[in-house]
């Protein structure tokens, strides 16, 4: 394609390169041959124009970047634009070729909820008929065909992979995508050019602070979704659901619980560990759901997705025995039983778990206790850490507080940051999270429940050093498996 193809009309040349013919597009200076128009993003935590040297050496057809004059005199055209990334993702998004008129394209946000509302939805439709492609957390998925490369755990990816995976997706015969859409993708605008039919807002709660520098920030980088669907299905019982619902009224439908909306469930019922009923009431009809996923929060989730499908053309009647046949998601509320009950779940939020301790608690029968394994991202939201402890010593009777991805941070500093939070000496620390939840199965009594939170899916762990395979459930299962054998 000629460059002029790929770039916004307001983009200043250098030199006259609008004709010129490019086969691809990168950010990365190592991908780049002399076919190749590269992009120069500004960085978020590092200044990327230390690089220029090395994006010169690459010798791409031409360079985009939005400051030419940090730039040496040089041979290699340059093109001055006002945002590289929206530019970035526009120009990746056009040399692959989508057809967005074929697909349908559904985008999830919120702090907590994306994956398994996300997930729900492509049951739903996948049941309906549809074929569905699906970008989450960890995943890009066709089916079973996957389109991640190992270790992989973004929520949406980097323009260079997420439109090839598209336009794969498309040609594969893939009719709708179910997508999670992360504040940082929408604040850096990853996902500028995708029309999405339907957007979902699960909620907010406090989240990613160190990225966004406030609440409000992270709320309007949220916002960038709802503002730009076609249609919106918003949780109104969220304090910053019922901004957007009022916002957005003309293309929203509102989804409550506690607040009667649009679409409401009544005659709420919690079997625990067993799962949830309620009676969804849409704007047409009502329905009894029997949802075998545990935890009052999974009746937004449901209701989200409900909606959704029902604006997808799917019955009711489908929607709910896709519903009721969904056993569990994986990493979300994930119970492995035994002598004892093993939780895991990405809980890694202050209300998330809340959420999971809360359903723990519900299922507990008298003289059970609760165990809690926990810790806290490196390079992540920093104030979270201290309110993650009070929450857990609210509801756990033992908390043992261990690694969750230290990334390059100091795992002593992150464990510090949040023991500080307790005022009671109920925790310990094993800085090892294998021995840390194998010492919490363990030292269990029969009947006890352990919720191993922070993870979830995930089946790596990040430090200093980069990825290592780590995975929760076999450890879980083999701790398991040594407890029953030493009974």
């Amino acid at each position: 394609m000629k460059i002029s193809e790929l770039l916004g009309n307001d983009a200043e040349y250098s030199v006259n390169v609008r004709d010129l013919e490019i086969n691809s597009c990168a950010s990365n200076y190592k991908k780049a041959d002399s076919s190749t128009l590269l992009f120069l993003l500004p960085g978020v935590f590092f200044d990327t124009y230390e690089l220029i040297p090395q994006y010169l050496k690459s010798s791409p057809a031409a360079i985009v970047t939005e400051n030419i004059e940090r730039f040496p005199k040089t041979a290699i055209p340059l093109i001055k634009v006002k945002n590289a990334r929206r530019e970035f993702a526009f120009a990746m998004s056009k040399i692959s070729s989508i057809d967005y008129g074929r697909l349908k394209i559904i985008g999830v946000t919120g702090t907590n909820g994306k994956t398994s509302t996300a997930t729900m939805i492509r049951r739903i439709l996948e049941y309906g008929g549809k074929k569905c492609g699906f970008i989450g957390t960890g995943k890009i998925e066709l089916g079973d065909i996957s389109f991640a490369k190992k270790n992989y755990s973004m929520t949406s990816p980097d323009p260079d992979v997420l439109y090839p995976a598209i336009k794969k997706m498309q040609e594969l015969g893939c009719d709708t995508i179910i997508m999670e859409t992360s504040s940082h993708a929408l604040e850096l605008d990853k996902l500028s050019p995708i029309p999405f039919d339907i957007g979902i807002f699960t909620g907010l709660s406090h989240e990613h602070i160190e990225f966004h520098g406030s609440m409000e920030n992270y709320f309007l980088a949220k916002e960038k979704l709802i503002n730009s669907a076609k249609s919106v299905i918003i949780n109104f019982d969220d304090s910053f659901g019922k901004r957007l619902y009022e916002k957005y009224k003309e293309k929203a439908t509102g989804v409550g619980v506690v607040w009667r909306s649009d679409v409401s469930a009544t005659e709420v019922e919690n079997f625990g560990l067993l799962g949830i009923g309620y009676i969804y009431r849409g704007k047409n009809f009502l329905t009894k759901v029997k949802l075998p996923l545990p935890g009052l929060y999974n009746i937004y989730n449901s209701m989200l997705a409900f909606e959704c499908a029902y604006q997808m053309n799917i019955s009711p009647k489908r929607i709910k025995a896709a519903l009721e046949g969904i056993e569990s998601i994986e990493g979300r509320c994930e119970c492995i039983h035994g002598d004892i009950t093993a939780i895991i779940d990405y809980a890694h939020t202050p209300e998330a778990l809340e959420n999971i301790l809360k359903t723990a608690i519900y299922n507990k029968k008298l003289g059970q206790k609760i165990t809690l394994v926990f810790g806290c991202g490196g390079n992540r939201d920093y104030e979270k850490r201290p309110v993650m402890a009070k929450v857990a010593e609210k509801y756990a009777d033992k908390i043992i507080v261990t690694n969750d991805n230290p990334r390059d941070e100091d795992e002593e500093k992150i464990i510090s940051d949040i023991v500080r939070g307790f005022e009671k000496s109920k925790y310990g620390v094993i800085t090892d999270r294998a021995l840390a939840i194998r010492y919490a199965i363990k030292e269990a009594s029969s009947g006890d429940i352990v919720i191993i939170a922070g993870k979830g899916h995930e089946k790596y762990i990040i430090d200093k050093d980069g990825y290592h395979d780590f995975d929760e459930k076999s450890i879980v299962e083999n701790a398991l498996k040594l407890r029953e054998a030493k009974r």
